[in-house]
């Protein structure tokens, strides 16, 4: 899991975005308060508190935009109308960007 945050941390990097990693929920969510993303990407199944309850909580008020990672297709939080976008593991970093910048444009 940490191999694969860090490599998405440097491909998204190379791409120009400001990644920040959290490895659990509550970290998570410590996080978002100081750095106020536009984008999270969260993987489904976390420690703890699932992906799907954290997204549900850093919405709030928030025009946050949301996207799922899963591994598990049949996941179905993951068709949940929170998520913005979708990503089914694996993905190409080009696809993720071409949705970032969709999202950004939109929101």
């Amino acid at each position: 899991m940490a191999e694969v945050a860090k490599g998405l941390r440097t491909g998204l990097s190379r791409l120009g975005y400001e990644v920040k990693i959290a490895f659990d929920a509550e970290a998570a969510l410590h996080m978002a308060r100081s750095f106020q993303p536009d984008i999270a990407l969260i993987d489904i199944v976390l420690p703890g508190m699932s992906g799907y309850e954290l997204a549900r909580r850093l919405k709030g008020d928030r025009s946050l935009c949301i996207v799922a990672m899963s591994g598990r297709p049949d996941d179905p939080r993951v068709e949940s109308p929170i998520f913005e976008e979708r990503f089914l593991k694996p993905f190409s970093l080009e696809s993720m960007h071409d949705a970032f910048l969709k999202l950004l444009r939109t929101n």
